[in-house]
């Protein structure tokens, strides 16, 4: 999908009964009942070039809080356990794949890049004969989160979809794809924002880019046009196919800031992104114990361990793979990279250190 931008302070705002499709939302609750589970594999868009990044570095190598941009999706669909992950690249494919071969996925190679339903179709030949769901999402969503995709597919296997989406409504729709519903409400299409007439403008429910497709989805995609503004063979059409082939489309409405499932575009999106994974970190480490003196004002990367009972001081930075033991202490301004503090250690205010050991 496209978007216009990352973050809206509209967008945490739960529309009521404004606009087609959007009546009151209540807050993301999952259905009580039982689900079976069924076989689950995950195809990963991301094989596009992200020329508005403007940089040499691959937009799914792009660094975000100690990690590459797209580690933070495998390890969101990791939570789900799924069978198979089939990674779909394009540009500077040897780069991605070489930085993720040991992440135990497959790699589909995307040679032109035509759409996102010519994107998933790559994924063919590695699920040839897999018999189960196919959740798709799209490499550059770093905010997307375990909880967020396990609500998705919960609801596919508790409502027996044949395909399911998840949407959100919002304020602003500009540069979305709307989701149309029938009178009854069932969804039937999304369009994009550029195929859009006067009428479907004014609809305020929007597409994500996360979708799970049942075992038809490959026969069904084989029926994708490029029809469209855009020339491409487009993921969307999906809903419309699945319609028509009379198979039940759902769609899962969700709750708060559509943020957290957008795609990061440029480098103003890739900050604000950034200060999301920042927050959580902070938050994460703040649950379980980790004394702050000034929260705001101190940056750990994801990929820092912490243990118990750890006093920061302020606008302390902790890097890359550094490790703080049991009732250490780092002092304010302080900058490790890399480093290892023993149990029990002081690191002196105003320490710049890399690659090295602190003993208590």
């Amino acid at each position: 999908m496209k978007n216009d931008g990352l973050f809206r302070p509209e967008d945490n705002e739960i529309m009521k009964n404004k606009g087609r499709g959007c009546g009151a939302i209540s807050p993301a609750v999952d259905p009580p009942t039982k689900s079976s589970r069924r076989p689950l594999a995950v195809v990963v868009l991301a094989g596009g070039k992200g020329t508005r990044m403007k940089s040499s570095i691959h937009k799914m190598l792009q660094p975000l809080a100690g990690r590459p941009m797209l580690e933070y999706v495998l390890m969101a669909v990791s939570g789900l356990s799924p069978e198979r992950t089939v990674v779909v690249v394009g540009h500077d494919a040897e780069a991605v794949s070489a930085r993720f071969r040991k992440s135990g996925i497959s790699f589909a190679y995307q040679s032109e890049q035509l759409g996102t339903g010519h994107a998933l179709l790559q994924s063919y030949r590695i699920l040839k004969g897999f018999g189960g769901d196919i959740l798709v999402v799209n490499g550059d969503a770093p905010l997307i989160t375990t909880g967020l995709l396990r609500r998705l597919y919960r609801h596919h296997l508790v409502k027996h979809g044949n395909m399911s989406l998840l949407t959100f409504c919002v304020k602003d729709p500009n540069g979305f794809g709307r989701i149309f519903r029938k009178s009854d409400g069932r969804v039937s299409r999304i369009i994009e924002h550029k195929d859009c007439d006067v009428e479907t403008l004014g609809i305020h429910e929007v597409n994500t880019g996360l979708y799970v497709f049942d075992y038809r989805v490959f026969d069904l995609a084989q029926d994708i046009s490029n029809s469209n503004h855009a020339g491409e063979y487009l993921i969307t059409d999906l809903v419309q196919l699945y319609t028509e082939g009379g198979y039940k489309v759902e769609a899962v409405k969700g709750a708060g800031s559509v943020g957290v499932a957008l795609g990061v575009n440029d480098r103003s999106q890739l900050v604000e992104a950034e200060k999301v994974l920042r927050h959580r970190i902070r938050q994460r480490w703040l649950k379980r114990g980790v004394t702050f003196a000034d929260t705001k004002s101190i940056t750990i990367d994801d990929t820092v361990s912490i243990g118990r009972a750890v006093e920061l001081g302020a606008k302390v930075k902790l890097l890359g793979t550094t490790s703080v033991g049991d009732l250490a202490q780092v002092g304010a301004h302080s900058e490790l990279t890399d480093c290892e503090v023993i149990k029990g250690a002081e690191v002196p205010c105003h320490t710049v250190a890399k690659n090295e050991k602190f003993d208590s």
